[in-house]
Formats: structure tokens, C-alpha cells, sequence
């Protein structure tokens, strides 16, 4: 079953796949599920609730992370801590380690401390240290790192990996596949043995999706869609464009915005102006958050309602 938070006034609780409340609105902040846990804030504090409101772990952290393979980081007093479901610490960094620690991927936690990011293993134990400007999280083995200047893929060692001198990778890897930047100044994409997979062209591209990306066309300053092997599905006529997600893209056109299909029909129209919160988008949840005429709604984006 689907759990979106909610809000009614500033409490926030969990609603189900049709509106129905499965938590009431009792919380000053809800986080996603995840493992089948949820962080909740209360009183100025996190805590744990499982999926019938039960309070798991107290109220007791500055901050609280989401569970993955049954293990959330946790800070309390400035310090970091791991946790099982349990509350068991099973590992506590020492303070001034990290000012931030992101979900686990590929069993690496990323990090960051004083603008730098480094890794963590699975168990707390540090990998890689805070060194790079830039890093996005492990996928597959391999992260995007940047450092003085230079981006370049590392595996989990931190050893440098396909390297190539006619381009520069621009964006991680999604659906096995990379952006990168040509020696022409145009963008294509390479595949996980560092060969070109797409062309380079004008297009200025994005992650894959569902196997479908969506790109900026300089020559028109439109937004339109490929599929993995570069190909046009749908054509640049968009002023704005986010990933497809069950299926379904949030466009918007002048100042329509919709959802469209992958043959790009309009599924969904959205109240003209509205403007989509798009890290809910993201979550890929049911529902994400639009604000219509400042007033803060829900759609439903498998019943095409909003509420």
C-alpha cells in the first residue's frame, strides 16, 4: 500500500492510494517510507514509526535519515550514529566526521564535511575521504566525482576509470548510460565500458528514465524526448520538461502544464500556472505536491485528480 505525507494546516500525516488518511495529521514533518519505516518530527525532534503509526524509536535526533537494508544514520549532540530497526547503535562517528550522510548506494554511503564529499562503507567505516567538489552516489560501482577542476568516473577503490581525452562526463550514470561532453563541445553518451552509445549532437540531454530522457534543443530552446539509442520520440516543443515516471512526463507548454504519454498526448491537464514541487515528483510516489494560486494541493497522478 502507498503512504503519502500530508499536510493539514502544519500537521502532517500519511494518506493511502485514494486520499483515504492511513496516519493522521499529527506530526510538525513526515519523511517518504522506506524499509517499511518512516522518520517523523515531533516536538522539535525525530523519531521512527512503522506502518500503523506505532512509534519505533523515540523522538530524540537533530536529524533522522531513511532506512535502507535496515540500517538509518541518525545525528544526535552533533554526532552521527547508525541504527538498526531496533534503536541498536551500530556505529557512532566521531564528531566533526561528516555534516551530512545520504542514503546507502551500491553499499556506499556518500558523506559530506565542509563542502567535500567522501564515502562511507555499509557498516560506518570510511572509504573514501572528503575530497572531491563534486560526487554523485555510486551506481552500479561507479561515481562521478569532480576534483580541482576535472570530472572523471571512480570505481569503489577510488581508482580513476574510463578515462578518455575526447570528452568530459557531465552526469552520472542512469539505465547504463552517462552524458558526457565532446571535444566539439557537443554532448553525447557512453555506456558502461566507456563506449559511445549516442552520438554527440546540440542536444543538452538528462537521465534516463523508463528509457527515455528528455533534452534541450539550443537551435529552438525547446524540451523534447529521446530514447536510449538517441533517437527523437518526442519532438522539442515543450518550455519545460521532467522525467517520465510510470509511464507519464509533467511538460509545460506556455502556461499549460500536463502529463503526457510516451507518444506525447496529454493525459492530465494541471489549472494553468501551477507550479509542481518537483522533488515530490521525483519520489515517484501516487501523488506529488502542486501549488495552485498559493494554496498547496495534491494530484493524484494515477487518477489524474487533484485535491
Amino acid at each position: 500500500m502507498d503512504y503519502f505525507p500530508f499536510n493539514e494546516g502544519e500537521q502532517w500525516g500519511y494518506i493511502g492510494r485514494e486520499w483515504n488518511v492511513l496516519i493522521p495529521p499529527i506530526f510538525e514533518e513526515a519523511d517518504y517510507f522506506s524499509d517499511g519505516v518512516a522518520a517523523v518530527l515531533k516536538n522539535g525532534l525525530w523519531g521512527y514509526i512503522d506502518m500503523d503509526g506505532n512509534v519505533i524509536i523515540d523522538y530524540q535526533f537533530q536529524s533522522a535519515e531513511k532506512f535502507l537494508e535496515g540500517k538509518a544514520w541518525v545525528m544526535a549532540e552533533e554526532r552521527f550514529t547508525l541504527l538498526n530497526k531496533k534503536g541498536d547503535a551500530l556505529n557512532q562517528l566521531p564528531k566533526g566526521i561528516a555534516d551530512h550522510i545520504d542514503g546507502l548506494s551500491s553499499n556506499l554511503y556518500r558523506f559530506s564535511r565542509e563542502d567535500r564529499f567522501g564515502f562511507l562503507g555499509s557498516d560506518g567505516e570510511l572509504c573514501l575521504d572528503a575530497v572531491y567538489d563534486e560526487a554523485s552516489s555510486f551506481i552500479d560501482g561507479m561515481a562521478l566525482v569532480s576534483r580541482a577542476g576535472k570530472s572523471y568516473f571512480i570505481n569503489t577503490e577510488g581508482s580513476v576509470i574510463l578515462e578518455n581525452p575526447k570528452y568530459t562526463p557531465v552526469e552520472g550514470f542512469s539505465e547504463g548510460l552517462a552524458q558526457v561532453l565532446f571535444e566539439n563541445r557537443q554532448y553525447g553518451y557512453i555506456n558502461m565500458d566507456g563506449e559511445v552509445a549516442i552520438p554527440p549532437s546540440l542536444r543538452i540531454g538528462s537521465r534516463f528514465s523508463e528509457g527515455r530522457a528528455f533534452f534541450f534543443d539550443p537551435q529552438t530552446m525547446k524540451y523534447g524526448y529521446m530514447n536510449t539509442t538517441g533517437d527523437t520520440l518526442i519532438e522539442a516543443k515543450y518550455d519545460a520538461a521532467l522525467p517520465f515516471i510510470s509511464g507519464l512526463a509533467l511538460v509545460k507548454k506556455g502556461k499549460q502544464v500536463e502529463l503526457i504519454n510516451d507518444r506525447g498526448e496529454m493525459v492530465y491537464p494541471l489549472p494553468k500556472e501551477s507550479n509542481v514541487d518537483v522533488e515530490s515528483y521525483l519520489q515517484g510516489a501516487r501523488y506529488f505536491m502542486v501549488n495552485v494560486n498559493g494554496e498547496e494541493k495534491l494530484f493524484n497522478r494515477e487518477l489524474g485528480e487533484m485535491r
